[in-house]
């Protein structure tokens, strides 16, 4: 069974974490739920898949956060420890803000320039 292979680490729960509290003052953090799977930590408000705040991908050698963009698109920014979660916080509040009142603030494809 696949299940049996998904292992949450320590890792991405403290990832979870650092995005909800990034995000309580934008959103009712107790909302948020994670779902992990083989290849990423999703962050989902709701528990649905199609309300993804983010996607942790920490199982490569290499670190990744995806969010979604307006036009339903992943955009993968690499991250070389948790802190990095941090650089990218006005874009996760921009994804809240859209999940829950359907517009965006800026554009979060600036991620993959910086």
């Amino acid at each position: 069974k696949i299940e049996s292979e998904i292992v949450t680490t320590e890792e991405e729960l403290e990832g979870f974490y650092i995005v909800k509290s990034i995000l309580r003052g934008v959103s009712d953090v107790s909302k948020l739920e994670h779902k992990d799977t083989k290849n990423y930590l999703g962050i989902n408000l709701y528990g649905k898949v199609n309300k993804t705040v983010c996607r942790l991908y920490f199982n490569g050698k290499k670190k990744y956060i995806g969010i979604i963009d307006a036009n339903g698109k992943e955009v993968k920014k690499e991250i070389y420890n948790l802190d990095g979660i941090y650089g990218i916080a006005e874009f996760l509040k921009d994804r809240i803000i859209y999940l829950t009142e359907g517009k965006y603030v800026s554009d979060i494809r600036k991620v993959e320039a910086e």
